[in-house]
Order: C-alpha cells, then structure tokens, then sequence
C-alpha cells in the first residue's frame, strides 16, 4: 500500500483528489509591505463547495525573486482563505505561485505591470507566456507593447512568442501590420501561422500580394493554408483565380484545399 511504501497516510490526498470532484479555483493577491519588510500573500479557494468539492489541502512552492537572488518558500494550503508572510530583504521583483506549476487549478493572480514586464523577461516558459497575456490588463501603456514586440523578436521559445504576438494583436499595436509581416518570417512555423491570423484580421487589401507570396515560399502546409484564409478575408474578388489554382495544390488532410476553397467562398461574395 502506499502507507506501506512512504509510511505515511494519504488517505486525505486520495479523498480530495480522486473521490471528491471539482479542483482548486483561487484568487491571490500579492503585497510589499515596505515598514516590515515582508512579502504578504493573500489566498483564497473560491470554487463553488456545493456538490462535494472540498476545500482541498495542498502544498504550494512560492518563488521569490529579488535582484541576484531567488527564495523558494514552501506552504500548506489548508482553510478557505490564508495570509503568508515571507520576510524578504526588499520587494521581489516576482512573486509566482505555484511555481513549477504543477497543481491543476484555476488561478486569478494580478500583478503591476513592472512585475508583469519582468515576468515575460525573466522567468520560465510557462510564467513567460502567462505574463503575455497578463499584460493586457495595461494594453493602453505603451511599455505594454514595447515589452512583448521584444519577446515576440527575441524569446527563444516559439510559444512565448506566440503569446507575444496574440497579445500584440488584441492590444492594436502601433505599427501592427510591419510587426506581423517581420513574425511571418520567424523560424517556427506556429508564430508564422498567429502572425498572419493576426494581420489577415485587418483585412486590408494592400497585403494581398504579400499572402501570395508566402504561399508560394513557405515550406508550411499550415503557414500556406492561413495565407489563404488571410486573401479569403481581403474580400478581394481578383484573388478568386489565384485561390482556385491554390486549391489543386496537395497538402496534408487537405489543409490547403479546404482553405483556399472557404476562401473563394468569400471573395465570390464581393
């Protein structure tokens, strides 16, 4: 038994976990208090406790980053709502709950956008993409846009900038369209295939040229098939050639077929 093996009793783990539904739903809140000297974190369960979800009891690794130094402190989580202490030199620079995410969860956790910021910088792949979509929460703040056009040129691992890029397109960056045709040319062809959803959703007709040629180029049978689906949303019947001769082209599952023919669809509307 597993007593046997840990020599310690788990029946509570197997209760919460396996015969008990719901999960964890929290809300935290981080806060630097600058007299004490202390980093207090507020955290409350906030599923709905009818039908047997319980308040579970859980361990929580909560990281710490200040300049030069990270602290990794350990928590319980036992009762419904629950204030920490952690006594820190100076205020983090990052405070990430959960930090190896591994518990599964539904998580509200607001941060300024400094932290945020340095978040998408800094921390891992999974802390980097929930800071991208974190930072829509200051979209009007210009270092919003300043921080993720640089993740988007510069983090190492596509789906960061994938985060990057989805959050760019929600915000309405200034020079938008520039900034989506630089990611159509980014070594990984998911960036490349966001990138062109996002600039096809401007259905400006000025980049017509631009999907063809990225049709015929890229090596991506899902890069070619969104090429297609951005000259379907131009609305610009002149394309409708150019689609039905896209639509012989052979592709994995039909991909391309199945785009180029949804967009003639749509410039035949025009």
């Amino acid at each position: 038994s597993v007593k046997t093996v840990t020599g310690r009793n788990l029946d509570w783990f197997f209760d919460q976990w396996l015969y008990k539904p719901g999960h964890p739903v929290f809300e935290v809140k981080s806060e630097w208090d600058a007299v004490k000297r202390v980093v207090r974190l507020d955290v409350a369960q906030v599923q709905d406790l009818s039908r047997g979800v319980p308040v579970f009891r859980v361990p929580v690794s909560i990281k710490l980053v200040s300049p030069g130094k990270t602290d990794i402190r350990e928590v319980w989580i036992e009762k419904r709502e629950e204030t920490f202490e952690f006594p820190l030199g100076e205020k983090p620079l990052l405070v990430r709950f959960d930090k190896d995410n591994v518990l599964i969860k539904e998580i509200t956790f607001p941060r300024e956008r400094d932290e945020l910021i340095y978040q998408l910088g800094h921390d891992d792949v999974i802390g980097r993409m929930d800071a991208a979509g974190a930072l829509l929460a200051f979209k009007d703040d210009p270092r919003t846009a300043a921080a993720l056009a640089t993740s988007l040129r510069t983090d190492p691992f596509w789906a960061v900038r994938k985060s990057a890029l989805e959050a760019l397109a929600q915000i309405g960056v200034k020079g938008g369209p520039a900034v989506f045709k630089k990611a159509c040319q980014d070594p990984d062809p998911q960036v490349r295939a966001a990138a062109l959803v996002a600039l096809g959703n401007l259905r400006d007709r000025a980049h017509l040229e631009f999907y063809k040629d990225l049709f015929r180029t890229d090596l991506s049978y899902r890069v070619q098939a969104e090429a297609l689906t951005a000259i379907g949303k131009t609305g610009d019947p002149s394309a409708a050639f150019f689609l039905k001769q896209a639509a012989a082209v052979p592709s994995y599952r039909d991909m391309v077929r199945r785009a180029a023919e949804a967009a003639l669809k749509l410039v035949e509307k025009r």
